[in-house]
């Protein structure tokens, strides 16, 4: 397989998993009839009931996918020893995303686990990711900028949680929504490089 063509497989599957949450969310929402945004965790969604599997494939299929993403990007960040561990470590995160699901709010303290598990597991791949990015001759500054507002964005939410000043549940959701608009936005930039022939594979700037 080229590794454009492998590329674009990752893209497309950052946007259909990014795209198949976001609608498997909002029919959640909308069946729960009584959640409410801020003040309810994205988790209360999936408890037992007719409609929590909405939330639960929702978070599952987007972490397979996630992995999709990241598998088919390794190539292009793989010439960095930070871009090897964030994509090995993003991908770890994408596994306890599955685990949201599979052990939804109903199990407890397990819940709890994965879900932390998740959450710092993928800022933490973020963090790592934003310098192998920041020197790719195509992902670049955008590629950069869109990292590094995420993890300020997390890093404030968090602080502001502490502080008393925000909802964990406000934050939690938060931080959900824009981790998953992050995928989106790096995969449509890559499919648009792709499109205009200006995509270089596995290089930084030296």
């Amino acid at each position: 397989m080229e590794q454009e063509e492998q590329a674009r497989i990752g893209a497309l599957a950052g946007i259909f998993g990014a795209m198949t949450f976001y609608v498997l969310l909002a029919l959640a929402i909308w069946s729960s009839g009584d959640w409410r945004f801020g003040y309810d965790f994205l988790s209360d969604l999936g408890a037992s009931g007719p409609y929590g599997w909405l939330f639960n494939s929702a978070v599952v299929i987007l972490g397979a996918l996630g992995i999709a993403f990241t598998w088919f990007l390794y190539p292009f960040v793989s010439w960095s020893r930070l871009g090897k561990t964030a994509t090995i470590t993003f991908d770890l995160g994408c596994v306890f995303l599955m685990l949201v699901g599979i052990f939804p709010i109903d199990t407890g303290d397990l819940h709890d686990k994965v879900s932390w598990a998740f959450f710092i597991l993928i800022v933490l791949s973020l963090m790592l990711m934003m310098v192998p990015f920041r020197d790719h001759r195509t992902l670049g500054r955008p590629g950069f900028i869109a990292t590094l507002a995420v993890v300020l964005l997390t890093i404030i939410d968090l602080l502001m949680v502490y502080s008393g000043l925000m909802r964990y549940e406000l934050c939690e959701a938060l931080v959900v929504l824009c981790l998953t608009t992050w995928v989106m936005v790096i995969s449509v930039f890559i499919l648009y490089k792709l499109r205009t022939d200006s995509f270089i594979v596995n290089t930084g700037n030296d």
